[in-house]
């Protein structure tokens, strides 16, 4: 009887830990099978954030054979960062970074359903942008402070006169008090170092519904040229930023019939009169994506129960459940063979 080695054993167990459509399973793109068709794997991702009532419809495939622009190295950066304007994906974490500040107070006691927005600016004497970033640290320091669970997006804006200002998006109501007074140590603090004017500051703070909304006409001024990010986003806000992720397996489809798969469940998901449709189409390949938000989170599980299994849609858990049935039915007739020879 043949028996399994420990390379093989393994390489088998591993299995069971890796998920569908990640590198070490034969869906990842390798080179000695560029060209072999049977190991191409396309399926669909469906994201969705509770904090947001969003879901996002996007093809995937793990042997895209396409060539990424490399017009730069973008792990090595030499002297100081400086930021002239953001980019179109930075613009869309802050968007949602925002969106999910607004709808914290539903999952958190004590809070309200308005975010505070705060304002920073500084007097005549303003430091370089670098230095500018200091302070700022401090301020959102002493503001963990004063709200230990403390979420928060701020984004810089550089006025005319080269002076920087930051906008501070955060669900904790502020007291335009304790903002003003704290800002101003630390300014002033730094125009005593200098040898400047003391001069008295005015932050603002004011309470705002819509958050997204009203931080995105601080997003539209482009060639700002800042020295350093632009914008800052806390730890706690970037992890309810991230979503639930159902991959719905799909051998050898192409892009046409995964196109009408994603349009029949954008249809069928935002069937509600008030939904937000964004539709866009990859850049680099022929696959089209959907974004939704205020959906209807019954039809989005009924998709999950049944309607999938209209297309022959399976989970990635259920493939990978699956795959181990096959391996251990093959070790099964190795051993029989074995036994009976």
């Amino acid at each position: 009887m043949p028996t399994i080695t420990p390379q093989v054993s393994k390489r088998m167990s591993k299995i069971g830990k890796k998920q569908v459509g990640v590198v070490g399973l034969s869906y990842s793109l390798q080179s000695h099978r560029k060209e072999n068709k049977a190991s191409y794997r396309n399926y669909i991702s469906v994201s969705q954030n509770k904090y947001t009532d969003e879901i996002k419809i996007q093809a995937k495939s793990v042997c895209l054979l396409t060539d990424y622009p490399k017009d730069r190295d973008r792990f090595t950066r030499s002297g100081k960062l400086y930021i002239d304007g953001l980019s179109s994906k930075a613009r869309h974490k802050i968007q949602k970074a925002s969106r999910v500040l607004e709808n914290v107070w539903r999952f958190e006691k004590g809070l309200k359903s308005h975010c505070a927005f705060i304002t920073l600016t500084y007097g005549k004497d303003f430091p370089s942008d670098h230095n500018s970033k200091k302070h700022l640290d401090s301020f959102l320091k002493r503001l963990r402070r004063l709200h230990p669970k403390c979420k928060y997006v701020w984004v810089a804006e550089k006025q005319k006169r080269g002076a920087i200002h930051y906008h501070i998006l955060t669900p904790y109501y502020t007291p335009k008090n304790w903002v003003n007074s704290a800002w101003n140590e630390i300014v002033n603090n730094w125009q005593q170092e200098n040898n400047f004017d003391r001069q008295t500051l005015l932050p603002n703070v004011i309470s705002v519904l819509s958050a997204g909304k009203y931080l995105a006409k601080y997003l539209s001024k482009e060639g700002q040229n800042i020295g350093g990010n632009g914008y800052g986003i806390d730890q706690d806000t970037r992890r309810l930023m991230q979503d639930d992720v159902v991959n719905f397996v799909g051998t050898d489809l192409d892009a046409e019939v995964i196109n009408e798969i994603t349009q029949f469940m954008c249809n069928d998901f935002g069937s509600k009169i008030d939904v937000k449709i964004v539709q866009w189409q990859n850049r680099y390949t022929t696959y089209k994506g959907y974004w939704l938000s205020n959906i209807n989170l019954f039809q989005f599980e009924e998709w999950l129960k049944y309607k999938r299994h209209d297309f022959n849609l399976i989970l990635d858990n259920e493939e990978t459940i699956r795959r181990k049935k096959l391996v251990k039915e093959l070790v099964n007739y190795e051993r029989e063979k074995g036994a009976n020879s």
